[in-house]
């Protein structure tokens, strides 16, 4: 899992980028950067489009986990709200470009 560190880079980065506004659409600005920044410290972390909820998204591979620092524009199937940011495995309703599912 991510350490303290590393969450307080995501939040932070989250945060100046947004400015306070939605994060729709951000997902790209956002992973592409922090996965950047991420990687220069030392995480072996790499930036990932897929498909959620039909649309095209960008989140974090570190690992066997994700970290999508735009996940709450999205919703879970049963029709609850994502966190701000999740971290943890990659859910069922994300699918990475270019596997099967895609």
């Amino acid at each position: 899992m991510t350490d303290r560190k590393m969450r307080k880079i995501i939040q932070e980065f989250r945060r100046r980028k947004l400015n306070g506004g939605e994060s729709a659409g951000w997902c790209q600005d956002i992973c592409i950067p922090l996965a950047k920044r991420l990687k220069k410290i030392g995480y072996e972390v790499a930036p990932v489009s897929g498909r959620v909820n039909g649309g095209y998204h960008y989140w974090i591979e570190y690992g066997s986990i994700i970290i999508d620092p735009t996940a709450d524009q999205f919703t879970m199937p049963d029709g609850k709200p994502m966190p701000k940011i999740y971290i943890g495995p990659q859910p069922s309703w994300y699918r990475k470009l270019g596997g099967e599912d895609a």
